[in-house]
């Protein structure tokens, strides 16, 4: 059985949430990814990573979708609850 675990991407400090909080429009920095390892690599595989923007095009029956290094995609609500952002 896995555990899950909190993997630091940069330093959290309390200002940091989960992405799936984020408004449409804005614009935020990846602070840490919560999860296992399988998950933590998905998500750093996707582009989340230490102090990558994101920002919010739009949110959708719970799935976001986001702009990050020039890409426009969409992710679950499970993936958007584990990327913490400033």
């Amino acid at each position: 059985m896995q555990q899950n675990k909190t993997v630091e991407i940069h330093g959290m400090s309390g200002d940091c949430m989960p992405l799936s909080f984020m408004r449409e429009g804005s614009v935020c920095r990846v602070c840490a990814v919560r999860g296992n390892d399988d998950t933590k690599h998905h998500i750093t595989s996707l582009g989340f990573v230490d102090g990558a923007l994101v920002e919010i095009i739009s949110k959708l029956s719970g799935s976001v979708i986001v702009r990050i290094k020039g890409t426009t995609f969409g992710i679950g609500s499970e993936i958007a609850r584990r990327i913490y952002v400033h």
